[in-house]
């Protein structure tokens, strides 16, 4: 029987090998936005901040899936093999994938947000990031970072999850685009519209929550200190994390109980 520590280096060796291999330049779009999003914050190039915002996180998520959805395509033509007969468990590939796709991602960009601006002037990670400001709340860089990472975590795990329970990359980038750009959309539709009708904007403010467990970066924004619907920032951030969460174990038990390779 193998021991935790052989699982967790054989994880990571085939994690370093599909980062070498596949996710290099991904790898460079992923620290690059990291760094003009925290530059741009220094030097209070907030129209930049603003552009690399929500936006930025969207196109990253969609880069991720999509280096994902090599993993898809190993399991169809059967390249797994390759790695399974070389003495790979399904559970250790599958996670060495998400270690690529969706964690060191999210640990990159964070550090990327981070880093840059600790070196230039360290008093910005708290300094409030004026294109957010909504009603008197305004988060810092620090703050927007963590959101950046949580959301990453939680758009990508839960398209990967879904895909892997259908076996089909299709289903994994339509998930993805419902979180990440439809459901905001439509929701601020259904919300104004309704609210028109109504004659009260707020009426249906309550609809927003079917965001929470999946945009904390809109969230941030959504549910401010003036809006109807106050929530605190621990409630915020951790909601989606612990989304995230649940929807690896579930990628993690359909990898156990229904993925044929």
């Amino acid at each position: 029987m193998k021991s935790y520590r052989e699982v967790a280096g054989r994880i990571v060796l085939q994690a370093e090998f599909l980062l070498s291999m596949k996710a290099r330049a991904i790898y460079v779009l992923v620290v690059l936005v990291g760094i003009v999003y925290s530059l741009g914050t220094v030097y209070k190039a907030y129209p930049i901040v603003a552009s690399f915002g929500i936006i930025g996180s969207m196109l990253l998520e969609v880069a991720l899936i999509a280096l994902a959805a090599a993993m898809f395509d190993e399991i169809s033509d059967g390249t797994v093999q390759m790695y399974l007969a070389a003495g790979l468990s399904r559970l250790e590939y599958v996670v060495s994938w998400f270690l690529v796709a969706v964690v060191y991602p999210a640990a990159g960009i964070t550090a990327a947000m981070l880093v840059p601006a600790l070196v230039v002037d360290p008093a910005t990670i708290a300094m409030p990031i004026v294109p957010y400001t909504i009603g008197g709340f305004t988060p810092s860089l620090l703050i927007i970072a963590i959101a950046t990472c949580i959301q990453i975590l939680n758009n990508v795990t839960v398209a990967l999850a879904l895909g892997l329970k259908y076996k089909s990359k299709g289903i994994a980038y339509l998930v993805l685009a419902f979180l990440a750009f439809l459901m905001p959309l439509v929701l601020s539709m259904i919300v104004s519209f309704l609210g028109a009708l109504a004659g009260d904007y707020y009426r249906y403010y309550s609809l927003y929550l079917l965001m929470l467990p999946f945009n904390p970066l809109y969230s941030l924004t959504i549910f401010s200190s003036s809006s109807p619907i106050r929530l605190s920032l621990t409630t915020i951030l951790s909601v989606p994390a612990v989304v995230a969460l649940v929807f690896f174990l579930l990628a993690l038990y359909i990898t156990r109980r229904e993925l044929e390779v």
